[in-house]
């Protein structure tokens, strides 16, 4: 009798070291989540920093393609004219309409 005593209180330590394995185990994956959840709050804690920084980047980079295209425009009208065609600047009819006609006037 003593050893079926041995044996189950044997078992019962073996099953209590898996459990206890397999309890660490998930402890070790809440863990690695929670790890990650902080980086990514922290991540977005730094754009949200950087935001007022980036929207001035952005808008200053818009202006230099607002710039950019004005040049390019007036290079092609440029260039347009210099092959004798004529060019024409829309302007919009005062009252506000909802079709795209609008008035052209020749700049030549």
């Amino acid at each position: 009798q003593s050893g079926h005593y041995g044996r189950e209180l044997n078992n019962l330590r073996m099953s209590a070291v898996r459990l206890c394995t397999s309890k660490a185990a998930q402890i070790d994956t809440v863990l690695e989540q929670l790890k990650q959840h902080v980086l990514n709050l922290r991540n977005k804690g730094t754009l949200v920093k950087n935001t007022s920084e980036y929207k001035k980047q952005l808008m200053a980079e818009n202006e230099r393609l607002k710039r950019e295209v004005e040049d390019l425009k007036q290079q092609l009208i440029d260039v347009e004219t210099a092959n004798g065609r004529k060019q024409f600047i829309a302007q919009p009819k005062k009252e506000k309409s909802t079709d795209c006609d609008s008035a052209l006037i020749p700049l030549l």
